[in-house]
């Protein structure tokens, strides 16, 4: 059977059809352009099945196109099953086309700088994004892609990929006095996940309940009762945490290195006093150690888990303090009787952390990336905190007590008078000023509640901390109290 030819007649029609369809107002590059007008072609008819298209050659110099912009839509056409093409002889129409035609047309996006600054939140807890090392960090993600081969592309290792739990577990032994070896980490997506796991872990009886500091994260307690338990609180003194008597919950979550959100440090004496209640009353603790990274004044802590030698602690962190909160990365170091028992349960609920996630973070740990990117924003969070601070006492210091500089993201402030609205609309005035804020008195439960807010400074500039804390005030002094205390959705 004789092929088609295409002869200089349907050339014609078909060149004519696709200069039209390439006018200079239609969107997208020459070739996607291309490949869209052939497409609809064929779709519409005006290509018959087993119709021969021309030769690459020579419908680009018809259209006045560049020989290589043909010749990839027709590649991209045959990959998607509209072209046929035959060695030596061209391409043709499928005879079987596709059941529904793959759309290329752009997609609408908003990129403009405006826009993207508007989307951009303000947090209590966040840190200076704007000095994230991003090229860096694309360039890390860009040759660990490259350098990933199949056997890689299909890891599905239940505790995470095996290059970053090895790079986790040498920075927390450097800089945390974490006893970690690669095979007692577990890449998680954060401490919620952790206490998650751990509770169906260590905590058959769906009763009990898990021990969490008071006043502690809103998070996690929102976390136990999705569990189903109660939370058990535990009192905090100057000192942090303070060990229970007789024994704590079966699992107790403490933050000793920055407690949240007082911002205490727990001391040698009291953290060596929960690792032996820990040891002797067979109870577990989560040690979230938050903000560790950033202390400002003095010498860091060791570690509640460097501590324990009986594999009572369980130490987690991870990286939405220290890179950024969209990464979702962190690190659950756990005892060797419990590493098998907590990957069979991971593996039933979520089999195993994505890939792309951790990938560019192998090198951006295992380089030293991470430590330097740690040092310099410690330099810069102090900076600001300071910064901050002076600006604030200027501005609202008659009407706030401003503490908590030497460590962590946020500082307290707490009413100094007696005339200013409950701590949640405060917090939304802060907000609406460009302020992360939280209220103080929602971080309470059985404890009677503090008055205060907690403000981030490491996200903003410090050139624009004046002009923020001026607009709070403004919307402070703007309203009477009776205004303030209308009631606001969402501020709960």
């Amino acid at each position: 059977m004789m092929e088609p030819i295409f002869d200089a007649r349907a050339m014609t029609s078909l060149t004519d059809s696709l200069l039209l369809s390439l006018r200079v107002d239609q969107p997208g590059t020459l070739q996607a352009r291309l490949h869209r007008a052939i497409r609809e072609a064929i779709l519409s008819g005006r290509l018959r099945p087993g119709e021969r298209l021309p030769a690459t050659r020579l419908l680009a110099k018809s259209l006045s196109l560049g020989r290589n912009t043909v010749s990839l839509a027709y590649e991209a056409l045959a990959s998607e099953g509209y072209l046929t093409a035959r060695g030596g002889s061209g391409h043709y129409v499928a005879a079987d086309l596709p059941d529904a035609p793959l759309n290329h047309d752009p997609i609408p996006v908003r990129t403009s700088k405006t826009a993207a600054l508007a989307a951009l939140p303000v947090s209590s807890g966040q840190p200076a994004l704007d000095l994230f090392p991003r090229d860096l960090f694309a360039r890390l993600t860009a040759r660990a892609w490259r350098r990933a081969g199949p056997a890689l592309l299909s890891c599905r290792d239940v505790a995470g990929l095996p290059p970053l739990r090895e790079a986790v577990a040498h920075y927390l032994r450097v800089t945390r006095d974490v006893r970690a070896e690669a095979g007692q980490v577990v890449i998680l997506s954060g401490v919620q996940q952790a206490l998650s796991l751990l509770a169906h872990l260590l905590m058959p009886d769906r009763d009990a309940g898990v021990g969490i500091e008071d006043p502690g994260y809103p998070g996690l307690v929102e976390t136990i009762a999705a569990l189903g338990r109660p939370a058990i609180s535990i009192a905090v003194d100057r000192d942090g945490a303070v060990p229970p008597a007789p024994a704590a919950p079966t699992l107790t979550v403490l933050s000793p290195s920055r407690q949240y959100p007082l911002g205490l440090t727990m001391p040698l004496a009291r953290r060596i006093a929960w690792v032996q209640a820990a040891s002797e009353q067979g109870f577990h603790i989560l040690e979230d150690d938050y903000d560790s990274e950033f202390r400002y004044e003095g010498k860091a802590q060791p570690s509640l888990q460097g501590l324990d030698p009986s594999g009572h602690v369980l130490y987690t962190g991870g990286s939405s303090k220290a890179l950024f909160p969209a990464a979702r990365i962190a690190w659950l170091v756990l005892p060797d009787r419990l590493v098998d028992p907590f990957l069979k349960l991971r593996h039933a609920l979520d089999s195993f952390p994505p890939l792309a996630s951790q990938l560019p973070l192998v090198d951006f740990i295992g380089e030293g990336h991470f430590a330097r990117h740690m040092r310099r924003l410690r330099m810069a969070h102090r900076d600001r905190a300071e910064t901050f601070a002076a600006a604030f006492r200027v501005t609202l210091g008659d009407r706030f007590h401003l503490s908590g500089g030497g460590a962590g993201l946020h500082l307290i402030a707490e009413p100094v008078t007696g005339d200013l609205p409950d701590d949640r609309i405060l917090a939304r005035l802060a907000l609406d000023a460009g302020i992360g804020a939280a209220a103080l008195s929602v971080t309470y439960r059985d404890v009677a509640p503090r008055q205060g807010l907690l403000l981030g400074f490491a996200d903003i500039p410090s050139s624009e901390m004046p002009s923020r804390l001026a607009r709070f005030k403004a919307s402070v002094d703007a309203g009477s109290i009776s205004d303030f205390q209308r009631p606001h959705h969402g501020l709960g």
